[in-house]
């Protein structure tokens, strides 16, 4: 029987309810499926039922087991949660070397001239395109790559307004 699967449980709970064996059965296996509640608040309160004791200690301790593998997988992924973002802000604080070769994602300039006169602010975003920032919209609307985030089908046409 499945987790996801209710109204399979509540028919297996409704047929048990008359069989003590069944209810013993299912109380000591029902506890990691479905909340044993629903079992338990339906048991008749004159049925006497073997191994009661032992079949809600049994169901108990798989409940504390359950709640300590889920405690130890939780401590787990906010262990993994932290040590994944640290090295993420690590590689995102990396330098990005830039030499003579690379080529303005817009007006496909070299980015870097041996003109000293000439000044050009470059824009690198994590993808590692760059842009002269006079080949792109003002800054405070873009959010993210324009290459990386343009439709696939004609890239160059984004800068058509923007190539001076």
């Amino acid at each position: 029987l499945a987790e996801g699967d209710p109204d399979l449980w509540e028919d297996l709970i409704s047929c048990s309810l008359k069989r003590p064996d069944f209810i013993t059965f299912l109380l000591q296996r029902i506890g990691t499926y479905i909340d044993p509640r629903l079992l338990v608040q339906r048991i008749d309160s004159g049925m006497t039922i073997p191994g009661l004791k032992h079949s809600l200690v049994k169901l108990m301790q798989d409940y504390n087991l359950q709640v300590s593998v889920q405690e130890g997988c939780k401590k787990i992924l906010v262990s993994d949660y932290f040590n994944l973002h640290e090295r993420l802000v690590c590689m995102q604080q990396r330098g990005v070397l830039i030499d003579d070769e690379y080529f303005c994602g817009a007006c496909h300039r070299k980015v870097i001239v041996k003109d000293v006169n000439e000044k050009n602010n470059i824009v690198i975003f994590y993808c590692h395109h760059l842009f002269h920032e006079e080949c792109l919209p003002p800054l405070q609307l873009i959010v993210s790559c324009v290459i990386c985030n343009s439709p696939k089908t004609n890239k160059s046409s984004i800068f058509n307004s923007t190539i001076k």
